[in-house]
């Protein structure tokens, strides 16, 4: 008896392999390891059919048919056949039909598809196992389980930040101005309807789903009215996109800061923070429950950028709305040949404020361009061959600035198509260019700006070097010295659950802090959090822009006059001053030879002013427009990389013919002015 040989029953194998279901040559070599053991062959066994047959017409027992060729002898090849049916592993997962009668049918395939992404990392919807995956199989309706931390902390999480949105719009509405708040009931401008939409969200109802929910035993269709709820408020806007719905609450924040007695430092703080909780709804909401949704709406399975417009139909069905319920994006209407004629009768009549503001804005577009393109002439002309004529190439600018700035480490690592590499340069050329501005003596209650010019322009010149030291420096390129290190020492760290979250802080650090307009991919759903205590930058350099314009614009049109609450400063004809030379400030003597005094003087206060103003309009361009090469970048090429080996790279060989350049340049155009005259 002890060598008798052991069978299993008939279909006991086909049955474990329905149960575990799809795994890899990993995940069965690990299941060997943990389960060990062997496979034994099945019972003979012969068609129910064929025995019933003979049986009626014999009593003779039927011949045992040859085994299964799938009853084979080894762990590994039991485990690595489980591979070879999606459609029956997925359809032997006991689903009943009671908890499944509300949703939609959805294919084998795309159940495990959306049934792994709601166990991604990213995601943590449902519990991932590991190899043990399998044993949800094995559960009566193990497939519609949710994760129980995700049920109650999460979907908590979500209605709290759902809350305090619709508290910060109804916030604004009240803070704004009487005639104001009578557009906002009246216009049908897309800012006034997104403001009046969100007003209507009654989320105290997300609230009562919440606690209705079984939170011990919490299953897919079990959160379906909550899901329903909250998209049916979302799918009013979401449509719009991320960047359109921050577009608007700007457009909105311009609008209120142009009446008078409106409380601004309050408005610009609730504005703020509106804008830090949209983009939480948008990520980690609308974003981070489109799996549950996909579940309601049934299909192909998509991936969360083609979902919402490829089933957009589905979603509105799901959510029980029309498309007159919901904001979609501007699409450019053909113009009628009546209203075209009509326009033509209209020549004489005044522009309307709002097409007022659209002239000036053109205009102030024009100046910019105007202002860029000399900007990119002068810093060619100070750093010749830098690169600033060929941005849109990416030119690594580290092997010729940092023998000239010294950078600390870190920008070392920087690739030519991270953005920063650019942004950072002009940062340090800026900061030398401002230690001259320290000594001009400006006028605050002058016609170029308000009273609050005073606090705004001082602050700027003392934070300043921040933007570099503190957020670049210190805390930027702390992570992304430590990414490099780690990835130097393990190659595949990049991929590592770890290694995509300090990419995601740095892909996040360039938005908040630099790049407003930056996007990416994310790659884990997690944001960091946004603290900073000095002012976007992306604002700054547009203030500075605008009043050294004012400036300079003032003085031009007055000439020399000593009228300094019209100008703006009080020395604008005074020679320029830096404290202690440093090496912008030395070109810039070469070029407007400093050494000349009287009548002929060049180096005076109001040309350090609109030199600054260029390259300052160079630094706003790359900063806020979209279409810049800041924006045209690989994200993930965002440090430098060996080409022998593919791993980091810490250093390129750096070129010392800066001053050489400068010197042949400069006689260059002497020269060629020279010539000019004579002719």
């Amino acid at each position: 008896m002890a060598d008798e040989k052991k069978y299993l029953e008939p279909g006991t194998l086909e049955n474990t392999r329905k149960n575990i279901g799809t795994i890899n040559k990993e995940e069965a070599a690990q299941m060997i390891k943990v389960l060990g053991g062997e496979i034994l062959e099945e019972k003979p066994v012969t068609s129910p059919l064929q025995f019933t047959s003979t049986a009626s017409r014999s009593a003779k027992p039927p011949k045992p048919r040859p085994p299964r060729p799938e009853a084979v002898r080894t762990p590994a090849e039991a485990a690595m056949l489980s591979t070879m049916s999606v459609n029956r592993a997925s359809k032997s997962a006991p689903v009943s039909n009671k908890k499944t009668s509300g949703m939609p049918n959805i294919s084998p395939q795309d159940w495990l598809a959306v049934d792994k992404v709601m166990m991604s990392p990213e995601y943590k919807i449902k519990t991932d196992y590991g190899i043990f995956n399998f044993i949800r199989l094995l559960q009566k309706d193990g497939l519609l389980r949710i994760d129980r931390n995700f049920a109650k902390n999460t979907l908590d999480r979500h209605i709290s930040h759902m809350e305090a949105f619709v508290t910060l719009i109804r916030t604004i509405i009240n803070l704004s101005p009487v005639s104001y708040q009578a557009r906002i009931r009246s216009d049908d401008n897309p800012r006034f309807r997104l403001l009046n939409k969100v007003e209507k969200w009654d989320v105290h109802t997300l609230r009562a789903l919440h606690n209705d929910i079984n939170l011990y035993h919490v299953q897919i269709p079990d959160i379906m009215p909550f899901i329903k709820a909250i998209y049916s408020m979302l799918v009013q806007i979401l449509f719009l996109g991320e960047r359109r719905v921050t577009m608007l609450l700007k457009e909105i924040y311009e609008d209120l800061s142009l009446y008078p007695d409106v409380k601004k430092p309050l408005v610009t703080a609730t504005m703020k923070d509106t804008h830090r909780e949209w983009l939480y709804l948008y990520s980690q909401i609308v974003k981070g429950l489109y799996p549950l949704l996909y579940c309601m709406c049934g299909g192909p399975f998509q991936n969360f950028e083609t979902f919402f417009s490829n089933r957009a139909a589905a979603i509105l069905k799901f959510t029980e709305k029309s498309r007159f319920d919901i904001l979609l994006p501007e699409a450019e209407a053909p113009i009628p040949p009546a209203y075209e004629q009509a326009e033509q009768k209209k020549e004489d009549v005044p522009p309307a404020p709002e097409e007022k503001e659209t002239q000036e804005k053109e205009q102030k577009d024009k100046v910019r361009k105007k202002l860029v393109k000399t900007g990119i002439k002068l810093l060619d002309t100070l750093f010749p061959d830098a690169g600033f004529t060929k941005l849109e190439t990416h030119p690594d600018m580290y092997p010729y600035f940092q023998p000239l700035f010294e950078f600390p480490d870190g920008f070392n690592l920087l690739s030519p198509e991270n953005p920063l590499q650019v942004l950072v340069v002009l940062l340090r050329i800026m900061e030398d260019l401002f230690q001259g501005c320290r000594n001009i003596r400006f006028v605050f209650d002058s016609d170029a700006r308000q009273r609050d010019d005073q606090d705004s322009i001082l602050t700027v010149l003392n934070e300043w070097n921040a933007y570099r030291e503190v957020l670049f420096d210190k805390t930027y390129c702390h992570t992304l010295r430590n990414f490099v290190t780690e990835q130097y020492t393990k190659r595949d760290f990049c991929h590592t659950q770890y290694g995509r979250a300090m990419q995601n802080k740095l892909f996040w650090f360039i938005k908040y802090h630099f790049l407003p307009l930056y996007t990416f991919d994310k790659l884990v759903l997690e944001r960091p959090e946004h603290n900073n205590t000095y002012r976007p930058l992306h604002s700054r350099t547009d203030f500075i822009c605008d009043f050294f314009t004012e400036l300079a614009h003032n003085v031009d049109i007055t000439a020399k006059t000593e009228n300094a609450s019209i100008t703006g400063i009080q020395n604008p004809w005074d020679h320029y001053s830096f404290d202690i030379p440093n090496t912008v400030s030395k070109r810039l003597d070469v070029l407007l030879m400093a050494n000349r005094t009287g009548k002929g003087m060049t180096a005076t206060n109001i040309n350090l002013i609109k030199y600054t103003l260029c390259i300052c309009a160079v630094l706003d361009w790359w900063i806020n427009d979209g279409d810049s090469p800041a924006y045209q970048c690989d994200q993930f090429k965002f440090y430098r990389i060996s080409l022998e080996d593919g791993g980091p790279l810490f250093t390129v060989t750096l070129r010392d013919d800066q001053q050489k350049l400068f010197l042949e340049n400069f006689k260059k155009l002497t020269a060629e002015q020279n010539k000019k005259k004579q002719t």
